[in-house]
């Protein structure tokens, strides 16, 4: 009967911690990161990202909130919750495949940097339109009448069931912007069909594109753009995601669209603060 006590406080213990935690749980936990080498490389405890100089004043650090099986977080974070009670922490080992993957060459890329254009094109100056777009518009379409469209005067020259034809009014000399520059242009010469365009950016500007910064040099007979890139800044593709600026030259520039992590074995140390929802 001496044992009887014991035995009821080890099941008042195990009644306190709750019950386990499972698969679609809404949990809140705490964690640490750590490489093979032992160096943290992420936490949600702000103590410990200041004492590993990985404090970010832009992020909150609170108790991560997930569920369970929603894939959230890498495959086996979420298994090292499953079975875990409030209160409970648990270090757990995470091969590539359970964590961020192997490392793929294949998500290396070569690109160019430097990209060139010709500062003279030509332009068709006829434009086919589709009637509906215009009818909304215009109180009336008939041949001969003046149509603005981006600031750019045109005249109706042709009309069918489904298209009206325009015709852009200008001449040599005039500044054109075209659709798909940011800077303005110059016509140097027009014809029935089509115009010679001059583009005119300023020279040694720097511009925005969707890679980043870029410098813009220009000759007489090209606009050179050069993305301003150093190791270590992200790139995004819209086939590859996120990537990472691994090497560059004058020409060219390698991205690395593997996660940083991949490839590597991770330890966690998770500490389960409270089941949300069961």
């Amino acid at each position: 009967m001496r044992y009887l006590p014991l035995l009821l406080l080890s099941l008042l213990v195990l009644s306190a911690c709750g019950e386990p935690a499972t698969w679609t749980d809404v949990v809140r936990v705490d964690y640490i990161g750590r490489d093979a080498n032992g160096t943290v490389f992420d936490t949600n405890i702000e103590a410990v990202a200041m004492e590993h100089d990985l404090y970010n004043e832009n992020r909150a650090y609170v108790p991560l909130e997930l569920l369970i099986g929603e894939q959230s977080v890498i495959r086996g974070f979420e298994e090292a919750i499953v079975g875990m009670r409030p209160g409970q922490t648990k270090t757990v080992e995470l091969p590539p495949g359970e964590a961020y993957g192997p490392y793929a060459r294949g998500k290396v890329s070569t690109t160019q940097r430097v990209q060139r254009a010709p500062r003279i094109t030509t332009e068709r100056h006829f434009l086919d339109v589709p009637r509906a777009e215009l009818e909304g518009q215009l109180p009336s379409i008939n041949l001969g009448d003046p149509v603005k469209i981006k600031g750019l005067t045109y005249v109706i020259a042709g009309l069918s069931q489904d298209f009206v034809g325009l015709m852009l009014i200008a001449e040599p000399g005039d500044t054109i912007q075209l659709a798909d520059t940011p800077w303005p242009g110059t016509i140097i010469a027009i014809d029935d069909e089509n115009m010679t365009v001059r583009q005119d950016p300023q020279n040694n500007t720097i511009i925005e594109t969707p890679f980043g910064a870029a410098l813009l040099t220009i000759t007489e007979e090209e606009i050179i753009t050069t993305l301003l890139l150093e190791v270590g800044d992200i790139w995004s593709s819209s086939t590859w995601g996120t990537g990472t600026v691994i090497a560059l030259n004058e020409t060219d520039v390698t991205i690395d669209f593997n996660h940083p992590l991949a490839g590597k074995t991770l330890e966690f140390e998770i500490t389960l603060l409270e089941i949300l929802e069961k």
